[in-house]
């Protein structure tokens, strides 16, 4: 009787080691669900798009930052911004605009760091899920109500363009633009293009300044009150 009991105790043990260890194994990653999946804000039934994306901007609810992988609380923004502790990221002012042309808005909430201004979290929705994509002033400002913007990385390198996302990233399809490279001579060459083909920089600067003339999209400051006009 006394055997059978040990085996009785021993069976249950390896049984208990057994399911603590498939547990162990299921365990998931930062940024990922109990599936392996990405974590990401659905929305509440009956919410919509503009309930999510202001409960999102609010810091109610969390939402997937692309650009480090993980889920997190807008009121958290220095964990993309900057690694620095002492950093302090505040939500400055926010613009409601389709900026994809797929007739569903996004937010670009702009961000300033330490009192001067850095750029924008951009929200966007995808199939019921929130995401969010960090760009630098440089790499999008001056919006239209169209959803074109302007984009720089040098005096010779800019150019205008839309933006268009997916569940890990965001690209800019370039209307117009002007890129550098060393010529032959060692001298700098620019080339400038517009709508795919080559183009004179004279017309390139008519195409600029007919951008620069459209209407800017709508900022509002970040406050209660323009939350809950503009986003409820």
């Amino acid at each position: 009787m006394k055997t059978f009991r040990k085996i009785t105790l021993l069976v249950f043990c390896l049984l208990l080691f057994c399911s603590c260890s498939h547990a162990a194994g299921k365990r998931p990653e930062p940024g990922l669900d109990d599936d392996g999946q990405m974590k990401v804000v659905r929305a509440a039934s009956g919410a919509g798009i503009l309930g999510l994306l202001s409960g999102a901007v609010a810091g109610e609810t969390d939402f997937f930052e692309t650009g480090i992988g993980e889920a997190i609380n807008i009121v958290n923004m220095r964990q993309a911004v900057s690694p620095d502790d002492e950093a302090a990221v505040a939500r400055a002012a926010f613009t409601v605009i389709d900026l994809d042309g797929d007739s569903v808005k996004e937010v670009v909430l702009w961000l300033a760091v330490n009192g001067n201004e850095y750029g924008c979290e951009i929200l966007h929705c995808q199939n019921e899920k929130i995401y969010g994509y960090l760009l630098p002033y440089r790499a999008f400002n001056s919006l239209k109500e169209d959803g074109t913007f302007h984009f720089s990385s040098g005096a010779a390198d800019q150019g205008t363009g839309k933006i268009r996302f997916d569940e890990q990233e965001y690209w800019v399809d370039r209307i117009a633009f002007s890129e550098s490279m060393p010529g032959p001579d060692g001298q700098l060459a620019v080339s400038f293009i517009i709508d795919g083909r080559e183009s004179s920089q004279g017309t390139f600067k008519e195409k600029m300044e007919r951008q620069d003339e459209k209407c800017d999209a709508a900022r509002y400051d970040f406050t209660e009150e323009n939350l809950e006009k503009y986003l409820c």
